[in-house]
């Protein structure tokens, strides 16, 4: 069981813009509150015990931070590069040493389905708050040795790169920790920040590429899911500053959203207009005067009332509502009466396929089979 101190996963909403740089995170900067800790005076702190110095595992790779003040001495403040650029996925978290003897400290490192394939890395900030640093440190993942007080080199923060060492879910961490009562030493998982800058082409047909330039994006397909309209898209390829896909089939033509999610988080929507070419299978009426709102039935049509135009032997008609399947139109002012008068149609300036027929006469007559008289405007 865990803990009863164990901190839970820490999550914030995606956010990302379409048009401007904005941050696709899943909380605030993850070095605001842990640096903001550690840039406090230290107490005074016992000297290091010898077993301080083993040495960090060769499978992980530390970044250190400014130096840390011998036993007893404050420690300079600490500012990580690239901070701004960092997310708190879980912590800061606070581990403070009691006793007069090594400590064992178990905790648990908890992960979000999806966010295991993003670069990850765990930062240990020693002392801060008022309260002096440890001077004893082991830290082990699981029963393996991670990194030890020896990392530090004298300064008051160190980064392991965890990529892959985390799978989805929780994780036992312990940290072992040496010093006077009191010490504390803080940890916290953070991510690369996420920023979208654009999204081209604005306008596409179905099956072209679609790009999505950012910064920091996650490198793994599988950390991606996208959905133009109701239709899934298939991802291509990912880099750190672009994600390729194609347009799916079956997304209805007009301005459709494009929603992306990054490890399981939905980020702000994005949007595009599909260029259809359409399809006209039919009308619901067999004889109508100009004026008259007919039904034009097919598929493809954009959404966008004003993005179809239908024509009746040329002659364009107004259309007033618009669905993937259907238009409404008023047939023009034409001379009649006409038989066999030829009815076609544009989608977003694209010709569409197919055509039917219908005779603008005086008369009103309906195809039975879709409306029935009455429910229509003369």
């Amino acid at each position: 069981m865990k803990p009863a101190n164990v901190s839970g996963l820490v999550i914030r909403a995606c956010a990302l813009s379409a048009l401007t740089a904005t941050a696709c995170g899943m909380s605030q900067s993850v070095f605001a509150q842990s640096q903001a800790q550690s840039r406090a005076s230290n107490q005074s702190a016992s000297q290091a015990s010898s077993q301080a110095s083993t040495q960090a595992s060769t499978q992980t790779s530390v970044t250190r931070g400014t130096p840390m003040a011998a036993a007893g001495k404050p420690a300079a403040a600490a500012t990580p590069a690239a901070a701004s650029d960092a997310v708190a996925l879980q912590g800061p978290k606070q581990i403070v040493h009691q006793g007069k003897t090594w400590k064992e400290n178990p905790t648990y490192i908890s992960i979000k389905k999806g966010q295991e394939i993003l670069p990850l890395n765990l930062t240990f900030t020693n002392g801060g708050g008022g309260m002096p640093g440890v001077t004893g440190l082991n830290v082990s993942i699981n029963g393996r040795k991670l990194c030890s007080q020896a990392d530090f080199k004298g300064r008051d923060t160190f980064t392991v790169k965890m990529d892959g060492l985390l799978p989805a879910g929780d994780t036992q961490m312990v940290v072992q920790t040496y010093g006077t009562p009191g010490a504390c030493v803080t940890w916290v998982l953070s991510t690369n920040k996420i920023k979208v800058s654009d999204i081209k082409p604005d306008t596409a047909a179905i099956g072209e590429k679609i790009t999505i330039s950012g910064k920091n994006l996650p490198t793994a397909k599988t950390a991606y899911q996208i959905m133009v309209g109701d239709k899934q898209a298939t991802i291509k390829t990912a880099t750190d500053k672009q994600i390729e896909f194609n347009v799916p089939d079956g997304v209805a033509g007009g301005k459709q959203t494009v929603s992306l999610y990054i490890a399981g988080v939905k980020c702000d929507p994005l949007s595009i207009k599909i260029k259809s070419a359409g399809e006209i299978t039919g009308v619901n009426m067999v004889d109508a005067p100009p004026g008259t709102t007919v039904q034009i039935s097919g598929k493809g049509f954009s959404t966008n009332a004003s993005d179809n135009q239908i024509m009746f032997n040329g002659t364009p008609g107004q259309v007033t509502k618009a669905t993937p399947n259907s238009l409404d139109v008023v047939v023009p002012q034409i001379d009649f009466p006409q038989r066999d008068v030829q009815i076609t149609g544009k989608v977003n300036g694209t010709a569409a396929k197919g055509s039917t027929t219908m005779n603008v006469t005086i008369r009103t007559i309906y195809k039975d089979d879709v409306a029935a008289p009455g429910s229509w405007s003369n």
